[in-house]
């Protein structure tokens, strides 16, 4: 239906000291690529932002992504975050 193909991006942890305070930010996340089925050319679409997914699927119209942490949900075709779950750590 949507014929997508979804690539997990880099994941980095960066410490910014602004001010003197320390600051960690995460990024990461998913790259979303269309592929034509008849011309089998791919087309870049999106980047949705979600440090840390180690897997993603789309299921009808609904992207997840998912990593150690949370769960995040992307209605198609907008891309738009529609919803999200955190998961507890595991011990």
């Amino acid at each position: 239906k949507h014929n997508l193909v979804l690539f997990p991006g880099e994941s980095r942890t960066m410490m910014v000291i602004e001010d003197g305070t320390k600051k960690v930010i995460e990024k990461g996340g998913v790259h979303v690529v269309k592929i034509d089925p008849n011309s089998m050319k791919l087309g870049y679409i999106d980047y949705l932002d979600h440090p840390g997914a180690l897997r993603q699927i789309y299921i009808d119209d609904i992207i997840y992504t998912i990593s150690s942490s949370k769960i995040k949900a992307y209605q198609l075709p907008e891309l738009q975050q529609v919803g999200q779950v955190m998961l507890e750590e595991s011990k």
